[in-house]
Protein backbone atom coordinates (compact mmCIF):
# COMPACT_ATOMS: atom_id res chain seq x y z
CA UNK A 1 0.00 0.00 0.00
CA UNK A 2 1.17 3.56 -0.77
CA UNK A 3 -0.07 6.29 0.88
CA UNK A 4 0.14 9.92 0.57
CA UNK A 5 0.13 12.44 3.65
CA UNK A 6 -1.22 15.78 3.07
CA UNK A 7 -0.26 18.01 5.74
CA UNK A 8 -2.82 20.96 7.18
CA UNK A 9 -1.66 24.03 7.90
CA UNK A 10 -2.59 23.69 11.40
CA UNK A 11 -0.74 21.29 12.18
CA UNK A 12 2.80 21.04 13.43
CA UNK A 13 3.51 17.16 14.65
CA UNK A 14 4.12 14.79 12.08
CA UNK A 15 3.25 11.13 12.67
CA UNK A 16 5.41 8.67 13.58
CA UNK A 17 5.92 6.96 10.22
CA UNK A 18 7.95 3.80 11.44
CA UNK A 19 4.72 3.26 13.89
CA UNK A 20 2.32 3.69 10.89
CA UNK A 21 4.25 1.09 8.92
CA UNK A 22 3.49 -1.52 11.78
CA UNK A 23 -0.35 -0.85 11.79
CA UNK A 24 -2.90 -2.58 9.49
CA UNK A 25 -3.89 -0.49 6.47
CA UNK A 26 -7.29 0.38 8.12
CA UNK A 27 -6.24 1.48 11.69
CA UNK A 28 -3.27 3.76 9.21
CA UNK A 29 -6.57 5.77 7.95
CA UNK A 30 -8.13 6.25 10.73
CA UNK A 31 -5.29 7.51 12.60
CA UNK A 32 -4.19 10.10 10.63
CA UNK A 33 -7.91 11.05 9.44
CA UNK A 34 -8.58 11.16 13.40
CA UNK A 35 -5.32 13.83 13.66
CA UNK A 36 -6.92 15.76 10.72
CA UNK A 37 -4.61 15.20 7.95
CA UNK A 38 -5.96 14.33 4.40
CA UNK A 39 -5.08 10.88 3.39
CA UNK A 40 -5.06 9.86 -0.36
CA UNK A 41 -4.25 6.08 -0.56
CA UNK A 42 -3.19 4.76 -4.20
CA UNK A 43 -3.03 0.36 -4.19
CA UNK A 44 -0.86 -0.91 -6.73
CA UNK A 45 -2.33 -4.38 -7.76
CA UNK A 46 -0.65 -6.84 -7.72
CA UNK A 47 1.72 -7.83 -11.66
CA UNK A 48 -0.17 -10.77 -13.93
CA UNK A 49 0.36 -14.31 -13.38
CA UNK A 50 2.70 -15.13 -16.75
CA UNK A 51 1.08 -16.57 -19.71
CA UNK A 52 0.95 -20.70 -19.25
CA UNK A 53 4.16 -21.73 -21.97
CA UNK A 54 2.26 -23.28 -25.61
CA UNK A 55 1.41 -26.33 -26.08
CA UNK A 56 4.37 -28.37 -26.91
CA UNK A 57 2.18 -29.99 -30.01
CA UNK A 58 2.12 -27.94 -33.22
CA UNK A 59 0.00 -28.84 -36.50
CA UNK A 60 1.87 -28.50 -39.19
CA UNK A 61 -0.70 -28.42 -41.98
CA UNK A 62 -3.37 -25.74 -42.00
CA UNK A 63 -5.72 -26.52 -45.04
CA UNK A 64 -6.46 -30.36 -46.91
CA UNK A 65 -6.31 -29.68 -50.21
CA UNK A 66 -9.25 -30.22 -52.43
CA UNK A 67 -10.47 -33.73 -54.06
CA UNK A 68 -12.11 -34.62 -57.08
CA UNK A 69 -14.86 -37.82 -57.98
CA UNK A 70 -12.79 -40.08 -59.54
CA UNK A 71 -9.24 -38.74 -59.49
CA UNK A 72 -7.09 -40.23 -57.17
CA UNK A 73 -6.27 -38.19 -53.92
CA UNK A 74 -3.92 -38.22 -51.07
CA UNK A 75 -3.20 -35.39 -48.30
CA UNK A 76 -1.61 -35.27 -45.12
CA UNK A 77 -1.94 -33.39 -41.51
CA UNK A 78 1.67 -33.69 -40.08
CA UNK A 79 2.03 -32.64 -36.11
CA UNK A 80 5.39 -32.59 -33.84
CA UNK A 81 5.40 -32.18 -30.16
CA UNK A 82 8.20 -30.64 -28.23
CA UNK A 83 7.57 -33.09 -25.68
CA UNK A 84 7.91 -36.16 -27.23
CA UNK A 85 6.81 -38.06 -30.22
CA UNK A 86 3.11 -38.13 -31.35
CA UNK A 87 1.42 -40.93 -29.92
CA UNK A 88 -2.21 -40.78 -31.68
CA UNK A 89 -5.14 -39.33 -33.32
CA UNK A 90 -8.56 -39.03 -33.06
CA UNK A 91 -11.08 -37.68 -34.21
CA UNK A 92 -13.66 -35.58 -31.85
CA UNK A 93 -16.54 -32.62 -31.67
CA UNK A 94 -15.80 -29.28 -30.84
CA UNK A 95 -15.76 -29.94 -27.46
CA UNK A 96 -13.60 -32.75 -27.54
CA UNK A 97 -15.76 -35.52 -27.40
CA UNK A 98 -14.38 -38.63 -29.66
CA UNK A 99 -16.45 -39.00 -32.66
CA UNK A 100 -16.41 -42.30 -34.89
CA UNK A 101 -15.55 -41.52 -38.67
CA UNK A 102 -14.86 -44.96 -40.44
CA UNK A 103 -13.96 -42.99 -43.53
CA UNK A 104 -13.15 -39.25 -44.45
CA UNK A 105 -15.78 -39.81 -47.54
CA UNK A 106 -16.75 -42.43 -49.61
CA UNK A 107 -14.09 -43.39 -51.77
CA UNK A 108 -10.78 -42.33 -49.25
CA UNK A 109 -9.41 -43.87 -46.13
CA UNK A 110 -7.33 -42.87 -43.37
CA UNK A 111 -4.31 -43.45 -42.77
CA UNK A 112 -3.08 -43.19 -38.97
CA UNK A 113 -6.17 -42.14 -37.31
CA UNK A 114 -7.01 -43.43 -34.38
CA UNK A 115 -3.13 -44.83 -34.04
CA UNK A 116 0.30 -44.31 -32.98
CA UNK A 117 1.93 -42.48 -35.75
CA UNK A 118 3.05 -39.00 -35.52
CA UNK A 119 0.43 -37.95 -39.09
CA UNK A 120 -2.48 -38.52 -40.33
CA UNK A 121 -2.93 -39.50 -43.99
CA UNK A 122 -6.11 -39.43 -46.48
CA UNK A 123 -5.85 -41.54 -49.41
CA UNK A 124 -8.06 -43.30 -52.02
CA UNK A 125 -10.37 -41.99 -54.79
CA UNK A 126 -13.72 -40.39 -54.07
CA UNK A 127 -16.94 -41.71 -55.44
CA UNK A 128 -19.50 -39.12 -54.22
CA UNK A 129 -18.85 -35.39 -54.44
CA UNK A 130 -19.71 -33.61 -50.92
CA UNK A 131 -17.77 -31.93 -48.07
CA UNK A 132 -17.61 -32.77 -44.62
CA UNK A 133 -15.66 -31.22 -41.51
CA UNK A 134 -13.54 -32.42 -38.85
CA UNK A 135 -11.91 -32.02 -35.79
CA UNK A 136 -9.10 -33.98 -34.56
CA UNK A 137 -7.65 -34.45 -30.63
CA UNK A 138 -3.54 -34.65 -31.13
CA UNK A 139 -2.13 -36.38 -27.92
CA UNK A 140 1.95 -36.91 -27.49
CA UNK A 141 3.84 -39.22 -25.55
CA UNK A 142 3.77 -36.86 -22.30
CA UNK A 143 -0.37 -37.03 -22.41
CA UNK A 144 -0.14 -33.69 -23.68
CA UNK A 145 -3.40 -32.98 -25.92
CA UNK A 146 -4.53 -30.85 -29.16
CA UNK A 147 -7.82 -30.24 -30.42
CA UNK A 148 -7.30 -29.08 -33.87
CA UNK A 149 -9.43 -25.95 -35.64
CA UNK A 150 -11.39 -27.90 -37.88
CA UNK A 151 -10.51 -29.22 -41.31
CA UNK A 152 -12.69 -28.81 -44.26
CA UNK A 153 -12.41 -31.96 -46.67
CA UNK A 154 -14.06 -31.22 -50.06
CA UNK A 155 -15.31 -33.46 -52.95
CA UNK A 156 -16.08 -31.75 -56.30
CA UNK A 157 -18.39 -33.74 -59.11
CA UNK A 158 -15.95 -35.26 -61.34
CA UNK A 159 -15.67 -33.84 -65.02
CA UNK A 160 -16.26 -37.02 -66.57
CA UNK A 161 -20.01 -38.35 -67.62
CA UNK A 162 -20.73 -41.07 -65.47
CA UNK A 163 -20.84 -44.13 -67.45
CA UNK A 164 -24.14 -46.23 -68.03
CA UNK A 165 -25.96 -48.26 -65.29
CA UNK A 166 -25.58 -52.40 -65.86
CA UNK A 167 -28.36 -53.87 -66.58
CA UNK A 168 -30.39 -54.88 -63.55
CA UNK A 169 -30.29 -58.63 -62.73
CA UNK A 170 -32.77 -61.30 -63.86
CA UNK A 171 -35.41 -62.20 -62.35
CA UNK A 172 -34.77 -64.33 -59.40
CA UNK A 173 -37.73 -66.62 -60.11
CA UNK A 174 -39.07 -68.78 -63.12
CA UNK A 175 -42.21 -68.12 -64.09
CA UNK A 176 -44.30 -70.88 -66.02
CA UNK A 177 -46.41 -70.65 -69.39
CA UNK A 178 -49.99 -72.56 -68.88
CA UNK A 179 -52.22 -72.29 -71.99
CA UNK A 180 -55.77 -74.11 -71.52
CA UNK A 181 -59.23 -73.41 -72.40
CA UNK A 182 -61.90 -71.33 -70.94
CA UNK A 183 -65.43 -72.24 -72.83
CA UNK A 184 -66.34 -75.18 -72.86
CA UNK A 185 -63.42 -75.76 -70.03
CA UNK A 186 -64.08 -79.51 -68.92
CA UNK A 187 -60.89 -82.34 -68.48
CA UNK A 188 -62.65 -83.90 -72.08
CA UNK A 189 -62.13 -80.44 -73.59
CA UNK A 190 -58.50 -79.66 -72.10
CA UNK A 191 -57.82 -83.35 -73.39
CA UNK A 192 -58.53 -82.47 -76.80
CA UNK A 193 -56.30 -79.19 -76.55
CA UNK A 194 -53.69 -81.61 -75.05
CA UNK A 195 -53.54 -84.12 -77.91
CA UNK A 196 -53.51 -81.15 -80.45
CA UNK A 197 -50.50 -79.67 -79.01
CA UNK A 198 -48.88 -82.22 -77.11
CA UNK A 199 -49.64 -80.61 -73.71
CA UNK A 200 -49.19 -82.63 -69.90
CA UNK A 201 -52.17 -81.91 -67.98
CA UNK A 202 -49.79 -79.59 -65.65
CA UNK A 203 -49.68 -77.48 -68.73
CA UNK A 204 -52.68 -77.11 -69.45
CA UNK A 205 -54.89 -74.57 -67.38
CA UNK A 206 -58.52 -74.54 -67.69
CA UNK A 207 -61.81 -71.84 -66.61
CA UNK A 208 -64.92 -72.40 -65.60
CA UNK A 209 -67.61 -70.68 -63.24
CA UNK A 210 -68.99 -74.35 -62.53
CA UNK A 211 -67.27 -75.88 -60.02
CA UNK A 212 -67.86 -79.08 -60.63
CA UNK A 213 -67.42 -79.05 -64.02
CA UNK A 214 -63.42 -79.13 -63.24
CA UNK A 215 -63.87 -82.21 -60.82
CA UNK A 216 -60.99 -84.41 -62.06
CA UNK A 217 -58.76 -82.26 -63.64
CA UNK A 218 -55.19 -82.86 -62.35
CA UNK A 219 -53.79 -79.41 -64.36
CA UNK A 220 -54.82 -75.58 -62.26
CA UNK A 221 -58.33 -74.93 -62.41
CA UNK A 222 -59.26 -71.11 -61.93
CA UNK A 223 -62.74 -70.72 -60.70
CA UNK A 224 -65.10 -67.70 -61.68
CA UNK A 225 -66.57 -66.21 -58.81
CA UNK A 226 -69.90 -64.61 -60.76
CA UNK A 227 -71.68 -63.23 -57.23
CA UNK A 228 -70.14 -60.57 -56.07
CA UNK A 229 -72.76 -57.81 -54.09
CA UNK A 230 -75.27 -60.63 -53.76
CA UNK A 231 -74.49 -63.25 -50.89
CA UNK A 232 -76.18 -66.26 -52.46
CA UNK A 233 -74.27 -67.94 -55.63
CA UNK A 234 -77.04 -68.74 -57.91
CA UNK A 235 -75.65 -67.78 -61.67
CA UNK A 236 -73.09 -70.79 -61.13
CA UNK A 237 -75.88 -73.38 -59.74
CA UNK A 238 -74.44 -73.45 -56.38
CA UNK A 239 -76.81 -71.26 -54.88
CA UNK A 240 -74.27 -70.86 -52.11
CA UNK A 241 -72.59 -68.19 -49.98
CA UNK A 242 -68.73 -67.03 -50.50
CA UNK A 243 -67.56 -69.75 -47.74
CA UNK A 244 -69.63 -72.99 -49.17
CA UNK A 245 -68.02 -71.60 -52.65
CA UNK A 246 -64.25 -71.37 -50.98
CA UNK A 247 -64.99 -74.97 -49.40
CA UNK A 248 -65.99 -76.58 -52.85
CA UNK A 249 -62.85 -74.87 -54.09
CA UNK A 250 -60.74 -76.58 -51.71
CA UNK A 251 -62.68 -80.18 -52.03
CA UNK A 252 -62.24 -79.50 -55.32
CA UNK A 253 -58.49 -78.49 -55.45
CA UNK A 254 -59.03 -74.96 -57.01
CA UNK A 255 -57.26 -72.29 -55.31
CA UNK A 256 -57.73 -69.51 -58.52
CA UNK A 257 -60.58 -67.21 -58.36
CA UNK A 258 -61.77 -65.28 -61.10
CA UNK A 259 -63.33 -62.16 -59.19
CA UNK A 260 -66.28 -60.13 -60.73
CA UNK A 261 -64.26 -60.57 -64.06
CA UNK A 262 -65.75 -58.02 -66.78
CA UNK A 263 -66.63 -55.82 -63.98
CA UNK A 264 -66.47 -52.38 -65.61
CA UNK A 265 -68.82 -53.70 -69.03
CA UNK A 266 -71.65 -55.53 -66.95
CA UNK A 267 -70.47 -58.96 -66.07
CA UNK A 268 -71.12 -59.57 -63.24
CA UNK A 269 -74.01 -56.79 -62.99
CA UNK A 270 -73.94 -56.14 -59.24
CA UNK A 271 -70.25 -56.00 -59.55
CA UNK A 272 -70.80 -53.33 -62.99
CA UNK A 273 -72.93 -50.79 -60.34
CA UNK A 274 -70.51 -49.62 -58.51
CA UNK A 275 -68.65 -48.88 -61.99
CA UNK A 276 -71.71 -47.34 -63.53
CA UNK A 277 -71.84 -45.69 -59.77
CA UNK A 278 -68.46 -44.33 -59.88
CA UNK A 279 -68.15 -46.00 -56.50
CA UNK A 280 -64.78 -47.53 -56.41
CA UNK A 281 -64.03 -47.36 -52.60
CA UNK A 282 -67.35 -49.42 -52.20
CA UNK A 283 -66.09 -52.31 -54.77
CA UNK A 284 -62.53 -52.38 -53.12
CA UNK A 285 -64.56 -53.13 -49.39
CA UNK A 286 -66.41 -55.55 -51.05
CA UNK A 287 -63.69 -57.33 -53.07
CA UNK A 288 -61.86 -57.44 -49.71
CA UNK A 289 -64.39 -58.77 -48.02
CA UNK A 290 -64.57 -61.84 -50.42
CA UNK A 291 -61.23 -62.48 -49.93
CA UNK A 292 -61.35 -62.31 -45.95
CA UNK A 293 -64.47 -65.03 -46.55
CA UNK A 294 -62.34 -67.19 -48.62
CA UNK A 295 -58.79 -66.74 -46.21
CA UNK A 296 -61.54 -68.00 -43.00
CA UNK A 297 -62.27 -71.07 -44.82
CA UNK A 298 -58.60 -71.56 -45.76
CA UNK A 299 -57.70 -71.33 -41.85
CA UNK A 300 -60.65 -73.90 -40.97
CA UNK A 301 -59.22 -75.97 -43.60
CA UNK A 302 -55.53 -75.89 -41.76
CA UNK A 303 -54.07 -74.09 -45.17
CA UNK A 304 -52.29 -70.68 -44.70
CA UNK A 305 -54.70 -67.76 -44.86
CA UNK A 306 -53.27 -66.82 -48.52
CA UNK A 307 -54.21 -70.16 -50.41
CA UNK A 308 -56.64 -68.20 -52.52
CA UNK A 309 -55.23 -66.10 -55.43
CA UNK A 310 -58.09 -63.87 -56.75
CA UNK A 311 -57.37 -62.38 -60.40
CA UNK A 312 -58.17 -59.06 -61.12
CA UNK A 313 -59.94 -59.20 -64.83
CA UNK A 314 -61.51 -56.10 -66.00
CA UNK A 315 -62.80 -55.84 -70.04
CA UNK A 316 -60.82 -53.79 -71.89
CA UNK A 317 -63.32 -50.69 -71.70
CA UNK A 318 -64.29 -48.28 -74.77
CA UNK A 319 -63.81 -44.69 -73.26
CA UNK A 320 -60.62 -43.38 -72.27
CA UNK A 321 -58.56 -44.94 -74.95
CA UNK A 322 -54.65 -45.53 -73.98
CA UNK A 323 -55.67 -44.38 -70.51
CA UNK A 324 -56.56 -47.20 -67.49
CA UNK A 325 -56.88 -44.71 -64.74
CA UNK A 326 -60.53 -44.88 -64.08
CA UNK A 327 -60.59 -49.12 -64.37
CA UNK A 328 -56.88 -48.44 -62.36
CA UNK A 329 -59.07 -46.73 -59.40
CA UNK A 330 -61.09 -50.03 -58.58
CA UNK A 331 -57.58 -52.30 -58.62
CA UNK A 332 -58.06 -53.36 -54.53
CA UNK A 333 -54.25 -53.66 -53.87
CA UNK A 334 -51.18 -55.89 -53.80
CA UNK A 335 -52.44 -57.77 -50.89
CA UNK A 336 -55.93 -58.77 -52.28
CA UNK A 337 -54.62 -59.85 -56.35
CA UNK A 338 -52.24 -62.42 -57.41
CA UNK A 339 -53.17 -61.99 -61.25
CA UNK A 340 -53.87 -59.29 -63.38
CA UNK A 341 -55.90 -60.30 -66.33
CA UNK A 342 -57.50 -59.06 -69.91
CA UNK A 343 -59.82 -61.23 -72.32
CA UNK A 344 -58.66 -60.47 -75.41
CA UNK A 345 -60.32 -60.79 -78.58
CA UNK A 346 -59.24 -59.40 -82.31
CA UNK A 347 -61.25 -56.09 -83.55
CA UNK A 348 -62.00 -56.23 -86.58
CA UNK A 349 -61.51 -52.61 -86.61
CA UNK A 350 -58.23 -52.51 -86.78
CA UNK A 351 -56.15 -51.20 -89.48
CA UNK A 352 -54.86 -53.21 -91.93
CA UNK A 353 -50.95 -53.35 -91.16
CA UNK A 354 -51.65 -52.61 -87.16
CA UNK A 355 -51.10 -55.53 -84.77
CA UNK A 356 -54.43 -56.38 -82.52
CA UNK A 357 -51.98 -55.56 -79.23
CA UNK A 358 -50.65 -52.02 -80.63
CA UNK A 359 -54.54 -51.51 -81.77
CA UNK A 360 -55.77 -52.31 -78.01
CA UNK A 361 -53.12 -50.24 -76.32
CA UNK A 362 -54.43 -47.49 -78.47
CA UNK A 363 -57.99 -47.47 -78.69
CA UNK A 364 -59.01 -48.98 -75.08
CA UNK A 365 -58.77 -48.06 -71.52
CA UNK A 366 -57.62 -51.96 -70.54
CA UNK A 367 -54.86 -53.16 -72.88
CA UNK A 368 -52.45 -55.62 -72.70
CA UNK A 369 -50.04 -52.34 -72.30
CA UNK A 370 -52.02 -51.51 -69.30
CA UNK A 371 -51.92 -55.02 -67.87
CA UNK A 372 -48.54 -55.79 -68.38
CA UNK A 373 -47.37 -52.41 -66.29
CA UNK A 374 -49.84 -52.78 -63.45
CA UNK A 375 -48.64 -56.78 -63.10
CA UNK A 376 -45.07 -55.65 -63.46
CA UNK A 377 -44.91 -52.82 -60.76
CA UNK A 378 -46.98 -55.16 -58.25
CA UNK A 379 -45.01 -58.65 -58.67
CA UNK A 380 -48.49 -60.26 -59.86
CA UNK A 381 -48.76 -63.25 -62.57
CA UNK A 382 -50.76 -62.24 -65.76
CA UNK A 383 -53.83 -64.17 -67.54
CA UNK A 384 -55.59 -64.07 -70.42
CA UNK A 385 -58.98 -66.34 -69.25
CA UNK A 386 -60.75 -65.03 -72.47
CA UNK A 387 -58.37 -65.35 -76.15
CA UNK A 388 -60.06 -65.83 -79.02
CA UNK A 389 -59.85 -65.05 -82.77
CA UNK A 390 -62.92 -64.58 -84.40
CA UNK A 391 -64.13 -65.01 -87.36
CA UNK A 392 -67.37 -65.00 -89.35
CA UNK A 393 -69.17 -63.53 -86.13
CA UNK A 394 -68.56 -60.66 -88.21
CA UNK A 395 -69.62 -61.87 -91.16
CA UNK A 396 -65.74 -63.00 -92.40
CA UNK A 397 -63.34 -65.76 -92.46
CA UNK A 398 -60.49 -64.58 -89.91
CA UNK A 399 -57.35 -66.56 -90.31
CA UNK A 400 -54.70 -64.91 -88.26
CA UNK A 401 -51.78 -66.87 -87.49
CA UNK A 402 -50.06 -63.71 -86.30
CA UNK A 403 -51.62 -62.92 -83.98
CA UNK A 404 -52.21 -66.11 -81.92
CA UNK A 405 -48.01 -65.91 -82.00
CA UNK A 406 -48.12 -61.68 -80.65
CA UNK A 407 -50.09 -63.46 -77.75
CA UNK A 408 -47.75 -66.16 -77.22
CA UNK A 409 -44.91 -63.57 -77.47
CA UNK A 410 -46.14 -61.12 -75.37
CA UNK A 411 -46.22 -63.89 -72.29
CA UNK A 412 -43.33 -65.16 -72.54
CA UNK A 413 -41.36 -61.66 -72.95
CA UNK A 414 -43.42 -61.03 -69.64
CA UNK A 415 -42.42 -64.28 -68.10
CA UNK A 416 -38.65 -63.75 -69.07
CA UNK A 417 -38.67 -60.04 -67.63
CA UNK A 418 -40.56 -60.66 -64.22
CA UNK A 419 -39.81 -64.37 -63.45
CA UNK A 420 -43.63 -64.59 -62.75
CA UNK A 421 -46.30 -66.76 -64.88
CA UNK A 422 -49.01 -66.44 -67.04
CA UNK A 423 -52.45 -68.05 -68.16
CA UNK A 424 -53.59 -67.95 -71.48
CA UNK A 425 -56.96 -69.73 -72.11
CA UNK A 426 -58.98 -69.89 -75.60
CA UNK A 427 -62.55 -69.22 -75.57
CA UNK A 428 -64.73 -71.82 -77.73
CA UNK A 429 -61.78 -74.46 -78.29
CA UNK A 430 -62.59 -75.99 -81.47
CA UNK A 431 -66.14 -75.60 -80.66
CA UNK A 432 -68.89 -73.74 -82.74
CA UNK A 433 -71.24 -71.81 -81.25
CA UNK A 434 -74.98 -71.04 -83.18
CA UNK A 435 -73.13 -69.03 -86.68
CA UNK A 436 -69.71 -68.15 -85.29
CA UNK A 437 -66.90 -69.94 -85.65
CA UNK A 438 -64.35 -68.68 -83.39
CA UNK A 439 -60.40 -69.36 -82.42
CA UNK A 440 -59.57 -72.98 -83.41
CA UNK A 441 -62.10 -74.64 -85.50
CA UNK A 442 -60.41 -76.19 -88.05
CA UNK A 443 -60.39 -75.13 -91.02
CA UNK A 444 -61.41 -71.41 -90.86
CA UNK A 445 -58.95 -70.66 -88.73
CA UNK A 446 -56.41 -73.53 -89.39
CA UNK A 447 -53.56 -71.17 -89.24
CA UNK A 448 -54.21 -70.24 -85.78
CA UNK A 449 -54.12 -73.91 -84.63
CA UNK A 450 -50.41 -74.37 -86.43
CA UNK A 451 -48.95 -70.58 -84.77
CA UNK A 452 -49.92 -72.35 -81.47
CA UNK A 453 -48.74 -75.61 -82.17
CA UNK A 454 -45.65 -74.49 -83.88
CA UNK A 455 -45.07 -71.62 -80.56
CA UNK A 456 -46.30 -74.63 -77.93
CA UNK A 457 -43.11 -76.79 -80.00
CA UNK A 458 -40.80 -74.19 -79.31
CA UNK A 459 -41.46 -72.99 -76.04
CA UNK A 460 -40.90 -77.29 -74.92
CA UNK A 461 -37.04 -76.43 -74.88
CA UNK A 462 -37.07 -73.25 -72.91
CA UNK A 463 -38.30 -74.49 -69.73
CA UNK A 464 -41.28 -71.78 -69.65
CA UNK A 465 -43.58 -74.70 -69.92
CA UNK A 466 -44.42 -76.70 -66.78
Amino acid sequence: MDIQITVPSQVISVPDTDLLAKMPETDVVSYLTGKGYTVTKTVTPPPPPPPPPPPPITIATKVLPAAKVGVAYSASLDATSKAGAITSWRTVDPNGALLDYPTPAPGLAWGGVNSQVPGLTITGTPTVAGSTTFRFKVTDAAGNTLITDPFTLAVAASDMVPPPPPPPPPPSGKGKLYIGSSWPSNPATAAKLMAMHGLTPAQCCIINKYIGSMSGWAGPKIFGQWNFQSTKDTANGTGKDFAGNAQDCINAGIDLIRLAWEFNTGNPADAYSYFTGKNPTGFKDRWKYIVSEYSRVAVANGLPADHFKFIFNPDKGTWSPGNPQPILDFYPGKDYVSMVAMDFYTDRAAPAGQGQIDYYNKNYAWSPKAMIDLATANGHDIGIPEWSNRGDQYGEPFSDGAFIGAIVDLATKFIAATGKNAYLACWDYMYPTQNNLWVFHAPVNQASIDALTAKIASLKTSGMLV
